[in-house]
Parts: C-alpha cells; sequence; structure tokens
C-alpha cells in the first residue's frame, strides 16, 4: 500500500502512522496491557510467546509472522529488562522508521 500511494502527502501521512502511531499504540496494548495480563495468569515463559504471536497474527501478513514474533520477543525482553514501556515504543518506531526508509529508497521490503 505505502510502495502504491502516489501523492506525497499520503505517503508522509502513513511514514508519521508507520513511525509514532503504531509503536505507541502497538507496545501500550501489546506490552502495556496485554502482556501484563498474560503474565498475571500464567508466566512470562507462557506469557512472552502468546504476546508475540498475537502481535505477529494481527499484522495479517504471512510472509513476516516469524519476524514479527521474533520481533516482539525482542520488545518483550527489552521491556523485561528495563520496565519501561518507552524502551520497546523507541525500538519498535526504530525498526519501523528503517523499514520505511528501505521502502522509500526502492529496497524491496518483505511485508
Amino acid at each position: 500500500m505505502f510502495q502504491k500511494a502516489a501523492h506525497p502527502v499520503v505517503k508522509g501521512l502513513m511514514v508519521l502512522a508507520a513511525v509514532i502511531s503504531a509503536p505507541l499504540v502497538e507496545e501500550i496494548i501489546f506490552r502495556g496491557f496485554l502482556y501484563p495480563v498474560f503474565k498475571r495468569f500464567t508466566d512470562a515463559w507462557v506469557a512472552a510467546p502468546l504476546n508475540a504471536l498475537l502481535f505477529a497474527l494481527i499484522h495479517l501478513h504471512v510472509g513476516s509472522f516469524v519476524p514479527l514474533t521474533l520481533l516482539a520477543l525482542a520488545f518483550i525482553l527489552a521491556y523485561e529488562v528495563t520496565g519501561c514501556l518507552l524502551v520497546p515504543i523507541f525500538l519498535h518506531a526504530m525498526f519501523n522508521a528503517i523499514s520505511t526508509g528501505l521502502l522509500l529508497s526502492g529496497v524491496e521490503v518483505p511485508g
């Protein structure tokens, strides 16, 4: 969808959504809310993969399912180590910024 957007304003809004909105919203939901809830009823060894699989699943792209699962596990680890939700938000934003930059430069990015 990003690569097919012709108007620069549309592309700009998509970049803002990918780099700012998505990391904020997704990390608040997945690491800030769902992960602690899963952990309350299980433990970190069950909660982390469950949360990561759900994170990958909502992106609705079979080709990026495994990489997104691993990325989500990295975000969970960052959250666990630091205890701060801002860390996975920042990491998520950086990941999306790099991916978006590659798309803007014409590099084929799966997903």
